[in-house]
């Protein structure tokens, strides 16, 4: 991991209290696979020490610049909602364990995978989804929020990555499908076969698509959210119950095998 001061290259809103802040990274976002994270510094915000985790939500072409979205729940993010073009942040990364790509020997050619992304958590499905297209995947992609003002990762993507397919739905019907993402994702899954199922969002969400995994017999990961203090394995502040025992979030995660969790 390193740390690295990065130029604020733009800081835009997306949503009420949803923005995304891009950065100029020359060294940590070469580095970056998807489903890995950054730690942020909170400049200047006193008392507010501990870094904050963020999954990295695009790197560009060049892979000199990188992007994270980011919710205002807090002091924190409220000061980071804040910073101007040509500040600095400081991040520690790139900081845990991303997705485990599916063996591309093992699989049907031409197959399909499911990403499920619920609110904020979507962000950490971005790089996915681009990565598996270049292998060839095709890509059904279930994106929620509790209403339209709040989608935010929905424009372009069918554009930007070849050969997904978007499905979106809210909690009140105002864009998309009335209704939760596990009802999606289950119509989906009873109607489509697929390779592989990928998700990040609400724990409560998370755990449905894995008792939904588990009866359809299908490989399962999720990149999981928790309260962290140092993002490198030592202070033990963020595990979780597995079946292999407590495993940290910030190192053995966030991406883990969903029948592996104790839910």
């Amino acid at each position: 991991m390193i740390v690295e001061k990065c130029a604020i290259l733009g800081n835009q809103s997306l949503a009420p209290n949803i923005g995304l802040i891009r950065l100029e990274s020359r060294c940590i976002a070469p580095l970056v696979a998807a489903g890995q994270f950054v730690h942020v510094q909170i400049p200047a915000a006193g008392e507010l020490m501990l870094r904050r985790p963020f999954s990295v939500y695009e790197i560009d072409d060049s892979r000199t610049q990188l992007s994270i979205v980011y919710q205002v729940v807090g002091r924190g993010s409220k000061h980071i909602q804040e910073l101007k073009v040509g500040e600095e942040l400081n991040l520690l990364g790139p900081c845990g364990q991303g997705w485990r790509l599916p063996d591309v020997h093992q699989t049907q050619a031409g197959g399909r995978v499911l990403l499920v992304g619920g609110g904020i958590g979507t962000a950490a499905l971005q790089l996915l989804a681009a990565q598996l297209a270049t292998l060839g995947y095709g890509i059904d992609f279930v994106v929620g929020a509790a209403t339209a003002r709040l989608l935010v990762f929905n424009t372009g993507l069918e554009v930007l990555v070849p050969g997904l397919k978007l499905h979106v739905c809210t909690d009140d019907g105002s864009a998309g499908h009335r209704g939760l993402t596990t009802d999606l994702a289950e119509a989906l899954l009873s109607h489509g076969s697929y390779e592989w199922l990928a998700s990040c969002g609400p724990e409560p969400m998370l755990a449905a698509l894995a008792s939904l995994a588990k009866k359809k017999r299908l490989a399962h990961q999720v990149s999981l959210e928790a309260r962290m203090a140092c993002g490198v394995g030592a202070c033990l502040g963020c595990v979780v119950p597995t079946l292999d025992g407590q495993r940290r979030v910030c190192a053995d995660g966030p991406v883990f095998d969903a029948e592996a969790v104790v839910w």
